[in-house]
């Protein structure tokens, strides 16, 4: 008779244990990973509406805008009637992409400094390339930056992310 060999119930209790605790010990990075990458993905999906709407001015020869409302968390891309001074009216109208919601861990301010959190920002993008010279932040909910996405230079409307190093205190 041959004697048979396994895992005896103190050894599979012993391996589940030890992956029970380091399955907790990295659960907490997991979460943190998630949402930086949330953050990384809003800044990302700025930065293409503003390079789109760039594209757009340029191809079209129409003003275009993607306006962030900061009170209601949401973002849109519309163009004006014309080239340069287009009517008020026309932006509400002529609307390219509706408005698309802001993700819910993330809070979203204006200004270079990243202090205005209500009311509408508009990054204006005109058929010659160049934008006004504006930025939105991305931020967490404890209101510590992440991401700073906009137009650093209005002579070339070229938009750029730049992220948060609370280490020098600065955007990179």
């Amino acid at each position: 008779m041959t004697k048979m060999t396994g895992f005896s119930l103190y050894e599979l209790l012993v391996v589940c244990a030890l992956l029970s605790i380091l399955i907790g010990m990295a659960m907490p990075a997991c979460f943190s990973w998630r949402k930086e990458a949330e953050y990384r993905a809003t800044a990302r999906a700025f930065l293409g509406a503003l390079r789109e709407a760039r594209q757009r001015a340029i191809t079209t020869m129409l003003e275009h805008r993607v306006e962030f409302d900061l009170d209601n968390g949401r973002y849109r891309m519309t163009h004006g009637d014309r080239a340069n001074n287009s009517s008020a009216a026309s932006w509400d109208q002529n609307v390219v992409y509706d408005w698309d919601d802001f993700p819910p861990e993330v809070l979203v301010r204006s200004l270079s400094t990243c202090s205005k959190s209500t009311g509408m920002e508009n990054i204006h993008l005109n058929p010659n390339g160049t934008s006004s010279s504006r930025y939105v932040c991305v931020m967490n909910w404890s209101v510590q930056r992440k991401f700073r996405v906009g137009v650093p230079y209005s002579t070339t409307g070229k938009a750029v992310i730049k992220r948060w190093n609370p280490a020098t205190d600065a955007w990179e």
